[in-house]
């Protein structure tokens, strides 16, 4: 006699998460972003269909003249199995073009914080962005590189405007991704002058020598 198959849950059937009376499994931190350049509230809704119903992230990723691509990251956790726990995913491709080695990545790693004004009040929801390092951390992030040069798009909530150098390009705006409000980091690092970068946060996009990036959609579950 064999063992019952356990019946793995529908992706679009419906549920109720109970969680901390606000929709999710843990209680959020607070920021108050008052003292940032940018900032891209968003409504609970809003941010509750992010984690529980985002299917696909779609992006053109691509490192030596497009050598090395990768397309899309799809999640592995259906909606109901992200009530129980955090998660986060990747996808990524190493290679050899012209005799130098790429890099390609998409990640997803949702850190979700309720954004706060100077007097304490709630302006909406958002993901936790870390502007004191290199680059923010990220509910989205797409990298791609070579021997010779890196470029990365990421994007959260909020962010103080970049500075740059000759060999270093940031760019930073408040944009839209399939509708939801965002914060995008755009940068391109090159080893040499000789090498061509260019960066367009509003877009979601970058390049560097043979890298470039643009993230293009969201894919849900269900369209509600």
């Amino acid at each position: 006699m064999t063992d019952p198959v356990e019946k793995l849950p529908d992706p679009v059937e419906k549920f109720i998460p109970l969680g901390r009376d606000n929709g999710f499994l843990f209680c959020m931190d607070s920021v108050d972003v008052s003292g940032f350049d940018f900032v891209a509230p968003m409504t609970l809704s809003q941010i509750m269909r992010l984690y529980y119903n985002l299917h696909k992230i779609n992006a053109t990723v691509s490192s030596g003249s497009g050598a090395n691509v990768i397309n899309e990251l799809a999640l592995n956790r259906s909606p109901i199995q992200r009530v129980c726990r955090s998660f986060s995913a990747s996808e990524e491709e190493t290679g050899i073009s012209t005799g130098t080695s790429t890099y390609v990545t998409i990640s997803w790693s949702p850190r979700i914080v309720r954004l706060l004004d100077g007097g304490g009040e709630t302006l909406g929801y958002g993901f936790q962005s870390d502007i004191n390092g290199p680059y923010s951390i990220y509910s989205i992030s797409c990298e791609a590189s070579d021997f010779h040069s890196y470029c990365v798009v990421t994007i959260g909530s909020y962010g103080n405007q970049p500075t740059d150098d000759p060999l270093r390009r940031k760019d930073m705006a408040e944009t839209t991704l399939s509708g939801f409000p965002v914060v995008c980091l755009a940068a391109a690092d090159v080893v040499s002058s000789k090498f061509t970068a260019s960066v367009d946060a509003t877009n979601l996009s970058a390049s560097a020598n043979s890298n470039a990036i643009h993230v293009d959609s969201l894919e849900f579950y269900t369209l509600q």
